[in-house]
Parts: structure tokens; C-alpha cells; sequence
């Protein structure tokens, strides 16, 4: 896989891809519901990073970073801590957030966990 890097622990798979036209979203990113509710395609559009990781010997994450001028997003509570998240019939929750900087603007990562290990 061109989007997938592996080790003997597991692997990391890129759920977008970025191109000098702009940001190209792969279908599985599409796929990610919070609280059963899909992204928007403000949302979408806001997405500059998505991975899954999954670990053999760490549990596995589905990590989101969002462009987040002011924190909008942070500060709506789309995302807040033990959110349930749905990933192609795989059942998460909000386990980590964090704010950044970012590009000086303002960014929000979620890192997604699985329910059940």
C-alpha cells in the first residue's frame, strides 16, 4: 500500500491524501460518524491529517486533526471526551483531545479508541 507504513508492531494507514491541487480525500474518511452522525463536508473540508494506527502491542487509533480557527470545533462539543464514534461497523469513542497551534490558527486533533480491546 503506497498510504500504509508497517514495522513488526503493526501498521499505519494515511485515510487522505494531500497533492499540490489540494486535499484528496480517500472514501474511508467519509466512513467516520460521531455519535451517528457523519462528518459534514465543512468538516471534511477542515480534515489536514487522518491516520489508523494499529498496533500489536498498543492499542489501535484513529487519529483526525483539524484546521480549527478559534477552536469552533473544539468549542461546539462535536468532540468531546467518550464521544462514540463508528468507523466502518468498528466501534470507537473520543479518547484523546488535543489543541495546537496549528498553522497559528487554531487546530484540533481526536484520537478515536476502541470500545472494546
Amino acid at each position: 500500500m503506497v498510504n500504509a507504513r508497517g514495522s513488526g508492531g503493526g501498521f499505519t494507514l494515511r485515510l487522505i491524501d494531500i497533492e499540490r491541487k489540494g486535499m484528496l480525500h480517500r472514501p474511508g474518511v467519509e466512513d467516520v460518524s460521531f455519535n451517528g452522525k457523519p462528518l459534514s463536508e465543512r468538516e471534511l473540508a477542515l480534515i489536514t491529517a487522518a491516520e489508523l494506527d494499529m498496533g500489536v502491542d498498543q492499542v489501535a487509533d484513529l487519529v483526525l486533526t483539524f484546521d480549527d480557527p478559534g477552536f469552533d470545533l473544539l468549542r461546539r462539543g462535536r468532540f468531546d471526551l467518550k464521544t462514540p464514534v463508528a468507523y466502518r461497523g468498528w466501534e470507537l469513542y473520543v479518547a484523546v483531545l488535543e489543541s495546537t497551534e496549528g498553522a497559528g490558527r487554531g487546530a484540533t486533533t481526536v484520537h478515536c479508541r476502541p470500545r472494546a480491546v
